[in-house]
C-alpha cells in the first residue's frame, strides 16, 4: 500500500521520521514544492521520499498533516439575515406608526415575503448549494439594498430620511434604514464570497 503524508509542519515531520524509522514506504508533501523538502532527503533514508502534491494524491492513504480553518460563511450569512429579519419587521413596525397605512397582518406578510429568500439561502449555505444560496443572497439583498438607498436616502418620497420632521418614530425609522443598508451590504459581499467558492475535491484521506 503506497501512504503519502500531506503537510512538513510538525506533525508531518513527525510522522514521516515514524515511517522512516520503521521502514515504511511512503512520501511526503506540501504546497510548495518537493524541492523544499530537500533538507529530509538525507534523514529520513530512501523508504519516505519528498513528492509533489500531485503524486501524493494518488497514493492509496493519504495522511493529512495540514490545518484546517473553519468554513464561517454559513455562520456569518446565518447571523446577517437573522438580523436583517429583525430589523426588516422593526423598520415595518415603525412605518405603520409613521403613516397608520399597514395593519400588523400586513407588515408580518410583508417581512416574511422580504426575509423568504434570504432565510432560504441562509439554510443551504450550510449545505453543498452554497453557491446556489450565495447567488440568492446577492441577488435579494441587493434588491433590496438599491430598492432601500434610493427610497430612503435619494428619492423625493416621504420615506427619504432626509425630508422628515424630527420625531421619536422619526428617530428610529433613520436608525432601521441606516442599519437595512449596513446588513445588505455585508450580505452581499457573503453572497459574493460564497458564489465564488470552490468545492474541495475529494481524495481518499486518513487524518
Amino acid at each position: 500500500m503506497k501512504y503519502a503524508i500531506i503537510g512538513s509542519g510538525q506533525i508531518g515531520i513527525a510522522l514521516a521520521r515514524a515511517f522512516a524509522r520503521k521502514n515504511i514506504e511512503g512520501a511526503i508533501a506540501n504546497s510548495r514544492g518537493p524541492e523544499t523538502l530537500a533538507f529530509l532527503k538525507e534523514e529520513l533514508g530512501p523508504h519516505v521520499a519528498p513528492q509533489s502534491l500531485q503524486d501524493a494524491y494518488k497514493s492509496e492513504m493519504v495522511f493529512l498533516a495540514v490545518p484546517f480553518p473553519m468554513n464561517r460563511l454559513p455562520f456569518y450569512g446565518a447571523v446577517i439575515v437573522l438580523g436583517h429579519c429583525g430589523v426588516v419587521l422593526w423598520h415595518l413596525l415603525i412605518l405603520a406608526r409613521l403613516h397608520s397605512a399597514l395593519g400588523n397582518d400586513q407588515i408580518l406578510l410583508i417581512a416574511s415575503l422580504v426575509n423568504l429568500i434570504p432565510v432560504t439561502a441562509a439554510i443551504l449555505l450550510w449545505t453543498r448549494c452554497h453557491k446556489i444560496a450565495g447567488w440568492l443572497l446577492l441577488v435579494s439583498l441587493g434588491i433590496g439594498l438599491l430598492i432601500g438607498t434610493y427610497e430612503h436616502f435619494l428619492s423625493p418620497s416621504p420615506d427619504n430620511v432626509f425630508r422628515m420632521t424630527a420625531g421619536h418614530w422619526v428617530l428610529q425609522f433613520r436608525i432601521t434604514a441606516v442599519l437595512l443598508v449596513a446588513i445588505e451590504a455585508v450580505g452581499c459581499w457573503i453572497g459574493v464570497k460564497a458564489s465564488r467558492e470552490e468545492t474541495s475535491g475529494a481524495h481518499p484521506v486518513v487524518a
